[in-house]
């Protein structure tokens, strides 16, 4: 009863200056914190894999070392001499180990093969916080558009209650319309601008969200074209989420890695075989 019809509204952006949804997620998926910080932790399980191919490399262990020596003998008197004699000497010394493992119980196959599926389930964590990112954006995109146009209809409505309200006091100077008739037009009026308070308000949030998330302003949006390719049924969605979702694929390389911790403990059981050549040098 309090919604009058509007007598005028904005024109509506042109789809040449819009920005469309697409563009709004390409933003996101550049700019958002959230996507990076998942990036960085994909690099930083990528270095386990390097970390556990140096278990098959020989380990190679150097030390040298320098110094002076003084000796002094005492040589005993006889008919051709005796006395003190005094020397001095450098010794050097070097060494070089090299020991290559051969064999350690399965611990290397296993550590390698479980960081191998660290990697796989934090690219597909990865991939979960990608597509969150990505619907929050989505939503607020559709948020700031929808409190556009709750505001520009509200604001349409206010004007004209605000038209109304001045007919409603023209007539009651013409002494067609009662007092009654007036403070109710006012009512009705006040009731409209509360509303457009509450929608601009609500509008002011959802920007602040759509900044949040996407990392620029919204201008000028325009509603998405409506998706067609979706599954037939809740099935068969709920059967595609079960094979290709991220988060349960990642949920899987999960339990495998930690299936490759249970053979790497039990091959710290096992003997270990491994070939060792050692090399030094003196001198004085």
């Amino acid at each position: 009863a309090n919604i009058a019809t509007p007598t005028r509204l904005k024109s509506a952006p042109t789809a040449a200056a819009a920005e469309s949804i697409q563009d709004a997620l390409g933003q996101t998926y550049r700019t958002n914190p959230d996507i990076q910080a998942a990036r960085a932790r994909v690099r930083q399980t990528n270095e386990r894999v390097p970390q556990a191919y140096g278990n098959w490399k020989p380990s190679v262990s150097v030390s040298a070392s320098t110094g002076i020596e003084n000796q002094e003998e005492e040589q005993p008197t006889t008919a051709f001499g005796g006395g003190v004699t005094n020397e001095t000497l450098t010794p050097d010394t070097a060494s070089l180990q090299v020991q290559q493992p051969l064999y350690r119980g399965g611990s290397n196959f296993a550590q390698l093969n479980r960081a191998k599926r660290r990697v796989a389930a934090e690219r597909n964590r990865m991939d979960a916080t990608t597509q969150q990112t990505l619907l929050r954006g989505a939503r607020a995109y559709l948020n700031v558009w929808r409190d556009q146009q709750l505001v520009e209809f509200s604001q349409g409505n206010v004007d004209a209650l605000t038209e109304l309200l001045d007919a409603a006091r023209k007539r009651f100077d013409r002494g067609v319309n009662t007092r009654t008739d007036v403070v109710q037009a006012r009512s009705r009026r006040a009731g409209g601008r509360r509303q457009l308070e509450n929608f601009r308000g609500q509008l002011r949030q959802s920007r602040a969200v759509y900044s949040e998330v996407v990392g620029t302003r919204p201008e000028n949006l325009e509603y998405p074209e409506v998706i067609e390719k979706l599954p037939e049924s809740r099935s068969e969605a709920a059967s595609m989420a079960a094979s290709d979702s991220p988060s349960v694929q990642a949920a899987e390389q999960s339990a495998r890695a930690a299936e490759q911790d249970i053979r790497q403990t039990a091959g710290q059981l096992l003997p270990t075989v491994s070939i060792q050549g050692n090399a030094s040098r003196r001198t004085d």
